[in-house]
């Protein structure tokens, strides 16, 4: 009993303890430690999957991510970052294009042709008709498109444009804030320049 009654004092139990000789207490440990372990890692993993179900959903409703999601895309699934690169790097190539349109129907015919270059069996189809109809509708939205002249031939009436119209798609930061109608800021100096005679040199 004696003996019984040594084994468990401190000292044995540590030297049992520094030998690696489960005991009781020791392999109790080890188990809430693993079970702790093995829960935050499913922590970790259950939101990160949360967040990039997320971002997916934005890339099916034709938003643009922003920078911070882009490198979490990056960081953790390489893969989607690769599709998620391709959709904003070719809704960034449409949003150029309507910046520099001279006129509604040239921006019309990027947005259709854009709409229309999309094979069927493209993998990233559904986010980027999402991406490029999202574009069409804040473009259409937005000052830019309200100051261009409906058709070419009233551009020519006019002095011609030069550079881009301002139009710029901002990021979707999931504020809720609407930011459809500050897409393009026109100065009071830009409206007396448009509003200015131009000379035409004729040979």
């Amino acid at each position: 009993m004696q003996i019984n009654l040594n084994i468990l004092t401190e000292n044995n139990h540590s030297s049992l303890l520094s030998k690696n000789v489960p005991t009781a207490d020791n392999a109790l440990l080890q188990y809430m430690q693993k079970v702790t372990q093995g829960t935050n890692n499913a922590d970790t993993e259950d939101k990160k999957q949360q967040k990039l179900q997320h971002i997916v959903n934005k890339l099916k409703h034709g938003k643009k991510l922003t920078a911070q999601e882009m490198e979490f895309l990056r960081m953790n699934y390489p893969d989607e970052y690769q599709h998620a690169l391709r959709i904003q790097k070719m809704a960034e190539m449409l949003e150029n294009q309507l910046k520099h349109a001279k006129s509604k129907q040239e921006a019309d015919s990027y947005i259709a042709a854009a709409l229309n270059g999309i094979p069927d069996d493209d993998p990233d189809k559904e986010c980027l008709v999402a991406a490029f109809n999202e574009i069409s509708k804040e473009f259409h939205h937005s000052s830019a498109y309200h100051r261009l002249p409906d058709t070419p031939e009233e551009v020519k009436k006019q002095r011609k444009h030069n550079g881009d119209n301002g139009f710029e798609r901002k990021a979707d930061d999931d504020s809720g804030s609407d930011n459809s109608g500050d897409l393009m800021s026109w100065t009071p100096l830009q409206d007396i320049i448009d509003a200015a005679p131009t000379l035409e040199l004729k040979g």
